[in-house]
């Protein structure tokens, strides 16, 4: 479990999956992921969240929202912001996609509050949650 970025440094390179959590109020803990990502050379990521899928829109406030089960880096940038800002509302920090789709880091969001379906994509199983790619 990695509470402080610096501390990844210290991680011995043969883990295969790496807790990291948020460490200074104002970053966001996505960019903070993709950064570990790339200091690893790690090329996925798992968001864990409060939501089941990415959506087609915010189902909060649109009625007609559709969970997506797979989509690309440049069809999930056209859903949100383009800059990230403190408390923002979006599946996935905009800067850090814009670094994973550089880093072609693949991000895998899942609810947390369903730990089976976490369980099930570290072992290649169907799972409920969204996949972002190249």
């Amino acid at each position: 479990m990695i509470t402080n970025p610096d501390e990844i440094l210290d991680t011995p390179r043969d883990i295969k999956v790496i807790i990291a959590a948020g460490y200074r109020p104002g970053s966001s803990t996505d960019m903070r992921a993709v950064q570990i990502a790339k200091l690893i050379g790690a090329n996925k990521v798992v968001n864990l969240s409060n939501i089941d899928y990415v959506y087609t829109a915010d189902p909060k406030i649109d009625s007609t929202a559709t969970p997506i089960k797979d989509i690309t880096w440049t069809e999930f940038r056209k859903l949100i912001p383009d800059e990230w800002d403190p408390g923002l509302s979006s599946p996935f920090d905009p800067v850090a996609a814009r670094e994973a789709e550089a880093k072609n880091i693949e991000v895998t969001c899942i609810n947390g509050d369903n730990l089976v379906e976490l369980h099930k994509y570290l072992n290649n199983e169907s799972f409920t949650g969204t996949k972002i790619h190249a």
